[in-house]
């Protein structure tokens, strides 16, 4: 398909002449006799440039083209004025007013075939950067969803392995205990008319089997509470629908996950301060436990191997939002980092897969917790000193009880 070029001239004998130059050089043509014409042109056909006379009467071509380039759907034409009007301010009022070359009459034909080739392969190829970049955008989301949702399932595997292994402390209680009342029962004797010794001993196999009763009825019910917050957790992971909830309420469940962490669990002093406070808030449940496992986690890899490890979680109403923050003790984040933190990619730590020591990361955890904070008209801030920790600060706006009257 040809190239189709808009020429621009109140005189009939230039819009003739210009035509022919282009036409023998096989290109398509369209034409228009004054500025408003040119303006509805340049929508109905979309050319591919335009050659536009300066001095029109009515409209000029500085006008027109002033308010070609003000419009997005024709800004990336390229306009090249033709005139008899060469002193250099002329010049320079058509390039402010967006024109792309300036070409003086009377002209060469050979001069306006190479600048309109020029032009038209200049916007050919910006054309191409741009898709270019439309689809590595595109590539670059896909990409980013990929790793968010990899990341989170990564965080909810790591909880789950931590809830098998506490898994594990009942399961033996139970498992060794039943072991130990057959052993105990095949010791007993067994006899029609049981002497007062073989009764002595069933009782003391009783005693010791309701004693270990309890032990088992414990160890269920702790096995049971693990199972049930996991539960909870996948129900509250899986919503896709925000509805008001109390942010205190899922904080506790976050809290008795993280329990089952290793480090959360043994290594980290830990200052939970949740206020008394009905702390609604309008969220999508899941999206918010995945800011305070961002959070937290971030705050517990800051202090990975640190002596005297600490974090202090807090909720408190302040100013009409629900807020919530995570403080830890760690090495702190310095202010160049403190500019970047928040940007997609970048991360401090180890790049997953590195034969670093430590926890790794991929950059986008900081990144997912801000965009998921501004969905719900959520505040993100950081505080830090270098040497001394770092703390986050959540919040979002507090809304009235679900079950309030008013």
């Amino acid at each position: 398909m040809n190239n189709l070029i808009l020429i621009v001239d109140d005189i009939s004998e230039n819009i003739q002449v210009l035509g022919k130059i282009l036409s023998d050089a096989g290109y398509d043509i369209a034409v228009a006799d004054s500025g408003p014409a040119a303006l509805k042109m340049v929508e109905s056909v979309n050319p591919d440039l335009l050659l536009l006379d300066v001095m029109m009467p009515g409209m000029d071509g500085i006008t027109v083209c002033r308010k070609i380039k003000e419009n997005e759907q024709t800004a990336h034409i390229p306009v090249l004025f033709i005139s008899a009007k060469t002193a250099t301010e002329d010049k320079l009022e058509g390039f402010e007013a967006g024109g792309a070359d300036y070409i003086a009459k009377p002209f060469e034909s050979a001069e306006v075939l190479a600048r309109v080739k020029t032009h038209l392969k200049l916007k050919a190829a910006m054309e191409q950067v741009e898709e270019y970049n439309k689809n590595l955008e595109q590539l670059l989301e896909a990409r980013t969803k990929s790793l968010i949702t990899a990341e989170r399932s990564a965080a909810f595997s790591l909880f789950s392995q931590g809830i098998v292994h506490n898994l594990k402390n009942p399961i033996t209680i139970i498992s060794n205990g039943v072991q130990l009342l057959e052993m105990k029962y095949e010791l007993l004797p067994l006899d029609d008319n049981p002497g007062p010794e073989v009764v002595t001993e069933w009782k003391k196999f009783i005693d010791f089997s309701v004693k270990y009763y309890q032990k088992f009825h414990n160890a269920n019910q702790q096995m049971l509470k693990m199972v049930n917050n996991l539960m909870a957790k996948v129900r509250s992971d899986s919503e896709v629908d925000a509805r008001i909830v109390n942010l205190n309420e899922l904080l506790q469940q976050e809290i008795q996950f993280f329990q089952a962490d290793f480090q959360f669990k043994h290594k980290t002093k830990k200052i939970i301060e949740l206020c008394d406070d009905l702390l609604y808030v309008k969220v999508v449940p899941g999206e918010v436990n995945q800011i305070f496992q961002n959070l937290l986690r971030n705050a517990l890899d800051a202090m990975y191997s640190q002596e005297n490890a600490t974090v202090i979680i807090r909720s408190y109403l302040q100013d009409q939002r629900a807020c919530f923050s995570i403080r830890d003790n760690g090495p702190g984040i310095s202010k160049e980092v403190q500019g970047k933190i928040f940007d997609p990619f970048f991360t401090t730590k180890p790049k997953a897969g590195s034969v670093d020591e430590g926890p790794t990361g991929t950059g986008l955890g900081l990144y997912m917790v801000k965009s998921l904070v501004e969905n719900y008209e959520g505040r993100l801030k950081l505080i830090s000193t270098p040497g001394e920790g770092t703390e986050f600060i959540v919040s979002f706006p507090h809304v009235k009880s679900p079950y309030s009257r008013n």
